[in-house]
């Protein structure tokens, strides 16, 4: 898994925090053995966003492949 966050996010504390929240989620939101290979690119707008409404938009963003084992 790679997670891109670009300097036009924030400083370097926003853009960790914001890598840290999203493998977390995607952590949490694969299926227990799920292999495919991920890159996740955000936008500034994601550094702004609460936890749960980034979780549904992982979620979404993976669909069935996510398995969904909340």
């Amino acid at each position: 898994m790679g997670i891109v966050v670009s300097k036009a996010v924030g400083k370097a504390v926003v853009r960790n925090r914001l890598r840290r929240r999203l493998a977390a989620i995607v952590h949490e939101t694969l299926a227990d053995g799920a292999r495919m290979r991920l890159l996740i690119v955000t936008r500034p707008v994601a550094a702004a966003l609460p936890f749960a409404v980034l979780r549904q938009e992982v979620e979404r963003a993976l669909g069935p492949a996510g398995g969904g084992t909340r």
